[in-house]
This record gives C-alpha cells, structure tokens and sequence, in this order.
C-alpha cells in the first residue's frame, strides 16, 4: 500500500476515533446532536438516523459533531468536549509499542488528541473547555 493512502486511512481512522468519543458522550448523555461530520470536502456518504444528520466527507482534516443546544449542566458540556481528545488519548495508551504498526495509529492518536487540547487554536476543543471552565 503506498505511504500516502496509508496515511489517509490512518489519520481518518484517528478522526473516526475522535468524532465518536464526542457523539456518543452527547448521545448518551441526552444531549441533543443535530450532526456528525467525519472529514471536510465533498460528501461521499450522507444518512438520518433518529434526526440527527451523519456525513462522511472526501478529507480527513477535521469533523464535527454540532449540539441543536447546549445543556445547562457544565459537567455535561465538558464531557462532551473532552470526549475526543481522551479517546485519542486513550487509543495512543492501549495500543503503542514501540516499532509496531499500531505505533504509527497510536502517534497520530496522541497528536490529534494533544492539538485538540489547545486553548489558543480557534475552535479546538481546549478552547471550548477553556471557555467553560474559566472564571
């Protein structure tokens, strides 16, 4: 397989990773989640499924799950936020070993999850957690 589809998959498969933490704290917490993006670009893929849009896009450089709204409880908000970034987190944890293949995923993994920590990039996750958690 040629390095630059290798990287695709792995890096789509990270992003999978991430929008689902996200979707399934949201959904399992009742929040209320209009849609779930997996990547940017054109569509490839697009279902309803119980009122919520899911879309699968050309590009994985980013995804969203977006809320219909809020809920008033912070814990619940936060949860949600911080979904993603600690499932890359833990996927890096459970699956590195030093010179394996699952060591490339892992890496990706752990650099997703840590970038998306980033108070300062706008739209990260560790913006909006900044943002709730700050006085």
């Amino acid at each position: 397989m040629s390095k630059i589809i290798y990287i695709y998959l792995l890096v789509y498969a990270v992003i999978v990773i991430h929008e689902m933490a996200h979707f399934l704290v949201a959904y399992n917490l009742g929040l209320a989640v209009a849609s779930c993006e997996l990547g940017t670009g054109p569509a490839l893929w697009h279902r309803q499924w119980k009122g919520i849009n899911f879309n699968v896009r050309l590009f994985p450089w980013e995804g969203k799950v977006r809320m219909a709204f809020t809920s008033r409880k912070k814990w619940k908000n936060l949860s949600f936020i911080a979904a993603g970034p600690a499932a890359n987190i833990l996927t890096f944890l459970a699956l590195w070993t030093p010179g394996s293949q699952a060591s490339d995923f892992a890496s990706i993994s752990l650099l997703v999850g840590l970038l998306n920590l980033n108070p300062f990039w706008n739209g990260s996750d560790g913006q909006h957690i900044w943002r709730l958690i700050r006085p």
